[in-house]
């Protein structure tokens, strides 16, 4: 993963080391809360509208789910571009150096998109909301269990108590 978790990425490159408020996943860095709020990611047009995520909730993720790395290890660049022969992303260095040769180079937001329009990542969606359904149900279920049975263990302690009354007296 790119990120210095639990630092702000942008104070890291100023050399100051802040913690982390939240993640921003189109930036794939992590913000403090100074740099959301006061400084250029809160403010720039570009970037104050990114969907963020608070860093406790981040961490909680699957490594799976976590975004992945999104910039070349080798020249720390963004990934720009995709050679389908070496199925890999690369960046423009890459290219220039690893992938001149190679026929079949398309922009990587080109196969993003036909990612994201084709019917597979359609039916993960709609698996991964079905499961999000099921599971928001089985935990409704389970408090509603839950109440039950206090509601139940009150009544059966009542009786107890009343019966207990009952033989008290009848034993006097």
């Amino acid at each position: 993963m790119a990120c210095k978790l639990p630092y702000c990425d942008i104070c890291s490159l100023r050399d100051i080391f802040k913690p982390a408020t939240v993640w921003c996943s189109k930036c794939d860095e992590s913000i403090c809360s100074e740099c959301i709020c006061k400084e250029h990611h809160g403010l720039s047009k570009a970037t104050r509208s990114h969907p963020t995520l608070p860093i406790k909730d981040f961490l909680k993720l699957p490594d799976i789910v976590r975004p992945m790395n999104i910039k070349c290890e080798e020249h720390g660049e963004t990934f720009d571009l995709y050679c389908t022969t070496h199925a890999s992303p690369c960046c423009l260095k890459c290219f220039k150096v690893n992938h001149e040769n190679c026929h079949d180079i398309k922009p990587i937001r080109e196969i993003e998109q036909n990612i994201k329009s084709s019917s597979a990542f359609s039916d993960i969606e709609s698996r991964c909301t079905h499961l999000r359904d099921v599971y928001k149900t089985m935990e409704d279920q389970k408090i509603q269990r839950i109440q039950k049975v206090e509601s139940q263990a009150t009544t059966i302690l009542s009786l107890i108590k009343d019966r207990r009354l009952e033989i008290i007296r009848h034993l006097r």
